[in-house]
């Protein structure tokens, strides 16, 4: 049988699941903050995001509660106790199947995003979903086993395997579905975001979203298979889950911040010099103009970082011509000519 996490100081058990739940409160704060946030900017969204944010803050909020009561059942309810160590609290269990769900809906968010950007390319999207369907299901079956035996040696010595599947799927997953985003969002230079800034922005937010998910997955599998006998990968397992909550709703929210970095927020009159009798009226709050390549924007709309809902654009287009004789009113002339001039609205 493998070393037990009573051999450990307090320092790497007790102590490392309070700081992983302590970090993983702060997180779920933020998590509060960004849904507050979206509902406050998107009030006029689409249905389906309203439910996925909502859908969102519930689990993360059921997370975080079964987080702090498997700490409360260590730390509090069995203090003193180092042989409860050995054994797995139900809320640990419960904590990882909201982790789970949390995983595979970020997952299956970015992946529908995916297929949006690459016009239905099946070739990609089914190694992606069945990367995603592995990852869940190797968490589901740790849940099972944990709720079974209630022992981490009985779980570690005998589904170890399935266990650093879980997070090699991870990884991989995150990974494939960081680059794939990066791939089709560089495609949409032309037309769609305003400047090579703003794009280059959201690639960089797109890359470093997938990498540091990926980064904490191969920390905790390290953890895991390194440092079995203590708590100190449970504590990092904490905190994936807010990452993944505060990855979805940072995407939906920034939306309004990408389209308005070189801008001012609110209403305003803009004329563009291309376009020099073209009025477009900004509106916050959810809708948005696009520039003024607007049918390329439109036909990208639900493939980039906004949607068909959120576009809402009015040109006027209008050219009056006046001819006016100043001799009339005034009585002046150059050279017998009546003065004249032309205005041009």
């Amino acid at each position: 049988m493998s070393s037990l996490p009573i051999n450990e100081s307090i320092d790497l058990t007790l102590g490392s699941l309070l700081a992983g739940s302590m970090s993983a409160v702060g997180l779920s704060a933020i998590v509060g903050f960004q849904t507050f946030l979206y509902f406050q900017i998107y009030p006029q969204d689409q249905m389906r995001y309203k439910l996925l944010v909502a859908w969102v803050w519930l689990i993360d909020a059921a997370h975080t509660l079964f987080v702090c009561l498997t700490v409360w059942d260590f730390a509090i309810a069995h203090f003193g106790d180092k042989e409860h160590l050995n054994v797995i609290p139900f809320w640990y269990p419960a904590h990882a199947l909201m982790s789970f769900a949390a995983t595979f809906t970020a997952n299956m968010f970015y992946t529908w995003r995916i297929h949006k950007m690459s016009k239905g390319n099946w070739y990609l999207i089914v190694p992606i979903l069945m990367l995603c369907v592995a990852r869940l299901t190797c968490g589901l079956v740790l849940s099972s086993v944990e709720i079974k035996f209630k022992l981490w040696a009985t779980v570690y010595d005998h589904f170890l395997t399935v266990r650093a599947a879980s997070y090699v799927a991870s990884a991989i997953t995150d990974i494939v579905i960081s680059v794939s985003r990066y791939y089709y969002l560089r495609g949409l230079n032309q037309g769609y975001f305003q400047t090579k800034e703003v794009l280059d922005t959201v690639l960089v937010f797109t890359i470093n979203d997938g990498l540091l998910t990926s980064a904490v997955a191969v920390a905790i599998m390290t953890c895991t298979l390194a440092m079995h006998t203590n708590f100190v990968w449970i504590g990092l397992f904490f905190n994936l889950t807010k990452l993944f909550a505060n990855s979805i709703l940072a995407t939906l929210n920034l939306r309004n911040w990408y389209r308005h970095m070189h801008r001012p927020m609110g209403i305003s009159l803009s004329r563009e010099p291309h376009l020099r009798n073209t009025v477009q009226f900004e509106m916050n709050r959810g809708h948005m103009p696009t520039s003024p390549r607007a049918e390329t924007m439109t036909q990208n709309a639900d493939s980039g970082m906004m949607d068909e809902s959120d576009v809402l654009e009015v040109q006027v287009n209008k050219q009056i011509e006046y001819h006016v004789e100043m001799d009339k009113y005034s009585g002046s002339t150059l050279d017998g000519v009546p003065k004249t001039v032309d205005l041009k609205v």
